[in-house]
């Protein structure tokens, strides 16, 4: 089986129950999610097959408006700047105006480099964590205090060290923001699209 197969799911079967729940900015008809969808590439004159992607079409059109590519990564090591890289040539492949990328990992992590390279490039970082690795606790305090726990102060070292260890779940995004929930990245990365959609000279 290739490695990453399960994340692959999870991510696909999280963007569907999105969309089937009404809770994705665009519209279930205007939505397609994809395993291991094959995108033509002019540059190599074949095929660049992708392991998650979603594509938002606007009316009737026959181009997707968005393509969102999710790049998954289920091994226990680091991923390098080149692992980033690659995947950045491959997202201007398929289309460098219209097309998002995001990196998801679970037993793995983000070297520094990659962390600094995909900020530039505006490709979001994610880790689910796996179970052995979230203890979850009860927390007391001050609503202040609980809220300084949420800041997203957590978000890196969740991110770069392999045996993290979190006590506030197992989802951690770094992208233009900071996420504790896959779902609520998901939502935030469309509707911002939708709003640059609706409203062009905001973009």
């Amino acid at each position: 089986m290739k490695q990453g197969t399960s994340l692959e799911q999870e991510v696909f079967r999280t963007v569907n129950r999105l969309i089937e729940n009404g809770r994705f900015p665009f519209q279930a008809a205007q939505c397609k999610v994809f395993l291991n969808k094959k995108y033509y590439s002019k540059d190599r004159d074949g095929d660049l097959e992708t392991d998650v992607s979603v594509e938002v079409y606007i009316g009737e059109a026959s181009e997707p408006f968005l393509i969102w590519v999710w790049e998954c990564k289920d091994y226990g090591k680091g991923i390098s700047v080149d692992e980033l890289e690659e995947f950045h040539a491959k997202l201007e492949q398929i289309g460098a105006d219209n097309t998002k990328g995001t990196m998801i990992t679970s037993r793995g992590y983000y070297q520094a480099g990659s962390i600094k390279y995909a900020k530039a490039k505006k490709i979001g970082l994610a880790r689910l964590l796996p179970d052995d690795q979230v203890h979850f606790v009860a927390f007391h305090g001050t609503p202040d205090t609980l809220q300084s726990l949420f800041a997203g102060d957590n978000i890196l070292p969740a991110l770069t060290e392999k045996y993290y260890i979190s006590e506030l779940g197992r989802s951690f995004v770094l992208d233009d923001d900071k996420f504790h929930s896959l779902e609520e990245y998901i939502f935030h990365v469309a509707k911002t699209w939708k709003r640059e959609k609706d409203n062009p000279t905001e973009k």
